[in-house]
């Protein structure tokens, strides 16, 4: 009860309150349907609570926001990754093509060398089973011996000019003396003029030297220097080095000349043995 000046007021009863509560619903949705005042009330209403449904709803949104992000870093690093592997699968794929078309380019070389020397000779291709890397002797292993009919001093060529030639022979190898060897020397001829030489290894990869030849002889450079056939070894006109080099001292009798060989020495994998075809039917493969 509430006391105003000496009087005590009572409040009103159950009743009363719910008829003033009933009146009072009545004339808002009288006034509502007349002159539209609800939606205005709840239109403000919206706007006065929209700040703080925004700021209740904000942790919700960030944490989607965040796994959304998340997923979507993990799908990029997995498309990522799958075309990185996609990618080197096709580099092998391409890599190992390019390795085949080369090995075929070599063999088709081979194979117009055999066409050259095969009136004399039967070729036969050998694989390197490894290259010596004492810079003082320069030998390859092949991949065939004895059992294969190779025999000591038989020339081996590849499709360019003279490799060298077989210095040892066991039952399913061989060894190769390079003509670049320092100990290696094989008789040539300029195949311009026929002038007649020998020219010797260095054991330098890429030079062969003429070291007696005399000032007045008729050599160039860049004359093709090829196989005379003298010693009985290697095929007549088989290339064997370009002169790169000469160089005359008056104070010397003999020119120094400097010469590149023609076979690639350092490339591929394969190389021609020859087996002449007078040697007896027992020696031959």
């Amino acid at each position: 009860m509430i006391s105003i000046l000496g009087r005590t007021l009572r409040p009103p009863s159950s009743l009363a309150r719910l008829i003033i509560l009933v009146l009072l619903s009545v004339l808002i949705m009288y006034l509502d349907h007349k002159g539209d005042y609800g939606n205005y009330i709840r239109n403000t209403i919206n706007t006065l609570i929209k700040p703080v449904h925004s700021i209740a709803s904000l942790p919700s949104a960030v944490t989607g926001w965040f796994k959304e992000a998340t997923k979507n870093e993990t799908d990029y690093q997995a498309i990522i990754k799958d075309l990185e592997n996609k990618n080197n699968k096709l580099s092998y794929k391409l890599n190992r093509r390019q390795t085949l078309e080369d090995e075929n380019k070599r063999l088709r070389s081979q194979l117009g060398a055999v066409q050259r020397i095969r009136k004399d000779y039967t070729p036969r291709l050998a694989e390197l089973l490894k290259v010596s890397i004492d810079p003082y002797t320069r030998k390859l292993y092949l991949n065939q011996g004895s059992n294969h009919g190779v025999f000591i001093r038989q020339p081996v060529v590849d499709a360019y000019g003279v490799v060298g030639q077989v210095s040892k022979v066991y039952n399913s190898k061989a060894v190769v003396t390079l003509i670049i060897d320092p100990s290696h020397a094989i008789p040539v001829m300029v195949r311009r003029n026929g002038l007649r030489t020998i020219v010797y290894g260095t054991g330098s990869l890429n030079t062969l030297s003429i070291p007696y030849l005399g000032t007045g002889s008729r050599i160039k450079e860049k004359d093709i220097l090829v196989t005379s056939g003298m010693g009985g070894i290697f095929p007549t006109g088989y290339p064997v080095g370009r002169v790169k080099k000469i160089i005359k001292d008056p104070n010397e009798p003999f020119l120094n000349i400097t010469v590149a060989p023609m076979a690639r020495i350092n490339y591929g994998k394969e190389v021609l043995l020859l087996y002449p075809k007078t040697r007896s039917k027992k020696s031959t493969p």
